[in-house]
Order: structure tokens, then C-alpha cells, then sequence
């Protein structure tokens, strides 16, 4: 649980300056202007769709995959790149298939629907989960395991769980994966 208040902690000192860079400092009009706008409507032109490509505040989404990618503990560098550009190119072409689906034949921007908007907001931590997958199942399997009383799983950062407190089995023990086994919890 210290772990997770502290990552939060982290997460809102790091979103709050690139939110001021963002919002105040017009880098989501630069972003617009020289990224979406053009590259979308580059896309909706070489489909031969009459879509206009139209710059939504919901973009934003950005900013708080950015901060989860570089604050999550143990991503080797190399997954930590692979992430967060990868990442952003997922999420962006997202963006360009929500803002087609929803202005197709409009004449004027309109308003995303409810579903789209649910959508667009849950993307980072969505892709961010995948990208993270370990650190957020470490995350998991402590606050689930501290809600019924059992210690947190040591995870060494490969994947592996490890140490006295770890209640999985690793596939060489007996009682691995394939055998039901439950171990009570340590005190």
C-alpha cells in the first residue's frame, strides 16, 4: 500500500508541471497544429474519407501516460522507450479513429458521445497497463493480497515472484502452475 500512495505522490508532482506545459504553455495548440490536425487529415485524405480533423481537449490523455511511463519502477530502458513511444503512437491513432467515426459526414465539430469519451479517458492508464504489466500486477496482487490479509508477492522485476512472503509457486515447484495449491499466509 506504501508503495502505491507514494507512486500517487510521485504521479502528481510530476502531471502537474506537464499539465502548466500543456495548458498554459499552448503546447496542446502546437500539438494541434503541427501533429494532429495535419497528420489526421493527411490520414482522412489518403482514404479518400471527407472528415475534417478536429483538435478535442480530451487529448490531453497524453500528459498522464507520459508521467505513469517514466515514474513506473523496474522498466528496463529499453521497454521504457519502446513504451512510451509506441504508446503514443497507439493512443494517437485512437484519437484519429474516434475523431473519424465521429465526425464523419459533419459539417461542423461535434460533441464526442459518452462511450467515446469514456473511452478516450481510460486509454493511458489502459495502454499504460500494458506497457507496465508487471509493476501493475505487483500493484494488484499487494492491495488485493493486504484486503484478505495476505503478504504482498516480492516480485524481482522479470516476472518472477520470489522470497519468504511470495505465495505462488514458481513452475519448478511441486504444487506449480497446473496443481491447486493455496499456502496460508505467513505471519
Amino acid at each position: 500500500m506504501k508503495q502505491a500512495l507514494w507512486f500517487a505522490i510521485k504521479f502528481v508532482a510530476l502531471t502537474a508541471p506537464l499539465t502548466w506545459l500543456w495548458v498554459v504553455a499552448d503546447g496542446r495548440e502546437l500539438f494541434a497544429r503541427h501533429v494532429f490536425v495535419p497528420v489526421a487529415g493527411t490520414i482522412y485524405d489518403a482514404l479518400g474519407l471527407e472528415i475534417r480533423a478536429v483538435w478535442r481537449e480530451r487529448y490531453i490523455h497524453f500528459v498522464p501516460f507520459i508521467a505513469l511511463v517514466l515514474l513506473t519502477p523496474r522498466l528496463s530502458a529499453r521497454r521504457r522507450t519502446i513504451g512510451l513511444l509506441g504508446g503514443l503512437v497507439a493512443m494517437f491513432c485512437v484519437d484519429v479513429v474516434i475523431n473519424g467515426v465521429t465526425q464523419y459526414g459533419q459539417k461542423r465539430p461535434v460533441d464526442l458521445p459518452m462511450p467515446m469519451k469514456v473511452l478516450s479517458d481510460a486509454l493511458p492508464f489502459a495502454v499504460w497497463a500494458v506497457v507496465a504489466q508487471q509493476f501493475v500486477a505487483d500493484l494488484a496482487r499487494g492491495a488485493v493480497g493486504s484486503a484478505f490479509g495476505f503478504p504482498a508477492a516480492a516480485s524481482d522485476g522479470e516476472g518472477e515472484s520470489s522470497g519468504p512472503d511470495s505465495a505462488i509457486a514458481s513452475p519448478a515447484e511441486p504444487g506449480g502452475p497446473g496443481e491447486d495449491r493455496v499456502e496460508p499466509p505467513r505471519d
